[in-house]
């Protein structure tokens, strides 16, 4: 499934997509378009909504207090765009699915998925590989307990949750043993043999321009 299909699907948890509430929820500092940080710091500025995922246009910046009167005329942070505090971490994709007795978690998701993803953090849109690891414990929200669906893929920098799907993420790494390591395929390299299609072979991940960077499919780390 696909978060357009899961947004169509379940009606009642549209809220999860909408990334600046995730974050308000989550008690970070954030704000929209318009609204001026609070302090000088390292932020990361990215669409309200992106269902297409892939990170479009997602970057970190540093913005100094100097610019906060030049926000709330759109310095820096487009329409429909917003800022958050930027973290610190490890990256971590982790399927969870849904249970009444959970292990390694809190409350009625129990994680059956978690892979790592290395990242230039100047360019959020490519990642470097994937590496499937052992499970590990994450203490979830409360308010996560509301979402009856039989999946999610929550996204994290460390502890800090960063994204929330309703569907599965990491279908690829699935059937591999714990440390394999799969190396994305990008159209500008000068190896694009794959090894592992992209999840739907027939999309070309290109957002119809909006991404410069095309992922073709994945090669294992050899």
């Amino acid at each position: 499934m696909e978060d357009y299909e899961a947004w169509v699907k379940y009606p009642e948890h549209r809220w999860v997509y909408n990334k600046l509430e995730l974050s308000l929820k989550l008690g970070y500092d954030v704000g929209p378009a318009c609204v001026p940080i609070t302090k000088s710091g390292n932020y990361v500025i990215r669409p309200i909504y992106n269902l297409y995922g892939m990170g479009i246009g997602a970057k970190i910046v540093h913005l100094d207090a100097s610019v906060i009167d030049d926000m709330k005329n759109h310095a820096a942070v487009p329409p429909g765009y917003f800022w958050c505090e930027a973290f610190e971490g490890t990256h971590y994709s982790v399927d969870f699915i849904r249970t009444k007795a959970p292990m390694g978690s809190v409350f009625c998701w129990e994680p059956m998925c978690t892979i790592v993803g290395e990242q230039d953090r100047n360019l959020l849109t490519k990642f470097k590989s994937w590496v499937k690891i052992e499970n590990k414990t994450f203490e979830l929200p409360r308010f996560l307990n509301d979402i009856d669906v039989p999946n999610m893929n929550i996204e994290f920098i460390g502890d800090k949750i960063i994204e929330i799907h309703l569907r599965t993420g990491n279908d690829v790494l699935y059937c591999e043993e714990i440390g394999t390591r799969i190396i994305p395929v990008w159209e500008s390299d000068h190896d694009i043999s794959t090894d592992i299609d992209n999840e739907d072979p027939d999309t070309r991940y290109n957002a119809f321009g909006h991404l410069d960077h095309v992922r073709l499919g994945y090669r294992y780390e050899r």
